[in-house]
């Protein structure tokens, strides 16, 4: 394995990691555990995206996806709906 594909891998790794904390944090939180709510995360950019019913939901789920360790920063594609 050459340096660049085991970083490839560790990052693919990292990246699983975050987008699974992020989803359990969400199924276990009141507010967002109902809605359905796309996670995605490449090179610690955790993307959010679905149709929520209101502001409040959209602002306390990227709220609770930059809490996580490792996330460097939180896309939202996040609709009110």
């Amino acid at each position: 394995m050459t340096k660049s594909t085991i970083q490839a891998s560790k990052e693919a790794i990292s990246d699983t990691s975050i987008t699974t904390r992020v989803k359990a944090k969400f199924i276990l939180d009141d507010l967002l555990k109902a809605l359905k709510i796309h996670v995605e995360t490449s090179k610690a950019v955790v993307t959010l995206s679905g149709d929520l019913p209101n502001k409040k939901s959209v602002d306390h789920a990227i709220t609770i996806a930059k809490e996580i360790e490792g996330v460097k920063k939180v896309v939202s594609k996040l609709n009110v709906k």
